[in-house]
């Protein structure tokens, strides 16, 4: 019985909220709660289930009545590709046994199946691989959020619980959304770009510019530091009337146009964040981080950009989905850290010059390849020229990373679970490719 709210009729969301209202996001978290009430005393309420109700926001309030009120006995943690019949990422799942009533201090018995297919995940419980028995259930209790993330080490727990958390040194924000995309959303490259409202400061400015269309932040693919800059809103003074009445009407108005860090609300990779300069308004799926004064912009950008806050995340939301209810959680080492603001800035220049270098930028200028004077004076010359300009790119921002980690693995005190070194794999920018760049020539010519 899988059904979450926006699928509900009116009765069924009105039954829920007044009878179910910790686990009402959801109707098999309604039954999950519903069992518990056909146990006797020191009855079991066995299920399987989405695993959501383990990390989602949403789920927080029912997470924290279980941890207090009920025990559990144990569980499988199957993640993803557990039943051959449902493939894909998207669902997954754990096979669980709680008990009715609350044992203070009890071990449960854990195991983390979330790699590999049925088979695998079958046998590796049989054989009890991958079984975690040494945490208190309480113990939970002290991560934000009370995840049920029963993996985690103590020194983890107290990273979580003697930091200042995120949410304390910068705001948060959920973006709007249109309630029609269609209508109020284009490429940028659809748009004359004198139609086009760059650089704006506020809401009134945009207004009495008489511009139509403004640079929208969307997510996108993971990518860090810089880019994703792909979206126009339309969000002239009537475009801002209608969206007022429609959609989510709005939200965090006070932040549109403000400089920001932004991430993806759901991505297949690990967690990326970009700078978002001045002018954009932002969606759902693009939510932004606001600084309170305390650190900088650049700082954030280098803090959650660094493997430690990928790591603690794995911890918070062990998804694909980055909510805003999460991201408030990490917390912000303490010490001096002020040094990857350097690092921050030097690999924004490196990603804002990638970025800028192909026709999907408004910033584009031109193909440093097909430039005479940059490049050579033969094709095959220019392309090479370009080739080893990408790999310097590479190169010095794999270094950047690398540091940028270290100093954040020293702050968070994590040198016995981390290291530093980033696989150029997970650099996020463009590779010279012959057959790819000699389409872009061809669309540039």
């Amino acid at each position: 019985p899988y059904m979450g709210g926006k699928g509900m009729n009116p009765a069924l969301k009105d039954y829920a909220k007044a009878t179910f209202p910790d686990s009402k996001t959801d109707l098999f978290a309604m039954f999950m709660e519903r069992g518990f009430e056909w146990c006797k005393q020191s009855g079991f309420n066995s299920m399987v289930t989405m695993q959501s109700w383990m990390f989602l926001s949403s789920f927080e309030a029912m997470r924290e009545s279980l941890l207090r009120n009920r025990t559990i006995e144990t569980m499988a943690h199957l993640g993803s590709r557990a039943f051959s019949e449902i493939t894909g990422e998207i669902v997954q799942t754990a096979a669980f046994v709680l008990l009715k009533n609350h044992t203070r201090g009890f071990k449960p018995v854990f195991f983390r199946l979330i790699d590999g297919i049925e088979d695998q995940k079958r046998n590796g419980l049989l054989s009890g691989h991958n079984r975690f028995s040494e945490i208190q259930q309480g113990e939970l209790l002290r991560i934000p959020g009370s995840p049920i993330a029963y993996w985690t080490t103590s020194s983890i727990r107290q990273i979580f619980s003697n930091n200042t958390l995120l949410d304390d040194v910068a705001d948060v924000r959920q973006g709007l959304r249109t309630g029609d995309n269609d209508l109020f959303l284009r490429n940028w490259n659809e748009v004359s770009l004198a139609k086009v409202g760059f650089g704006y400061s506020d809401v009134a400015s945009a207004h009495q510019s008489n511009k139509k269309w403004f640079p929208y932040n969307k997510g996108g693919s993971q990518r860090k530091w810089y880019g994703n800059n792909d979206f126009l809103i339309s969000f002239d003074a009537d475009s801002y009337d209608i969206l007022s009445r429609q959609g989510n009407k709005l939200p965090s108005r006070q932040y549109y146009f403000m400089p920001s860090v932004t991430w993806a609300g759901i991505s297949g990779g690990d967690f990326s964040v970009r700078i978002c300069e001045a002018g954009f308004v932002f969606d759902g799926t693009g939510s932004c981080l606001f600084n309170k004064g305390k650190y900088s912009l650049e700082l954030f950008n280098a803090l959650l950009n660094s493997n430690s806050v990928s790591h603690l995340l794995e911890i918070i939301s062990p998804t694909i989905s980055f909510e805003v209810g999460h991201i408030k959680r990490i917390p912000v080492p303490p010490g001096n850290i002020e040094a990857a603001k350097d690092f921050s800035n030097q690999a924004l220049k490196i990603s804002r010059l990638d970025w800028d270098s192909f026709e999907t930028s408004w910033g584009f200028s031109g193909l440093f390849w097909s430039e005479p004077n940059k490049s050579g004076t033969l094709l095959n010359l220019s392309w090479e020229k370009w080739q080893e300009l990408t790999q310097q790119r590479i190169d010095a921002m794999r270094d950047i990373e690398v540091r940028n980690n270290r100093i954040f693995i020293s702050a968070y005190g994590l040198q016995d679970e981390l290291s530093p070194e980033v696989p150029e794999s997970q650099i996020t920018l463009a590779r010279a490719d012959r057959e790819k760049d000699s389409q872009r020539l061809i669309s540039y010519a």
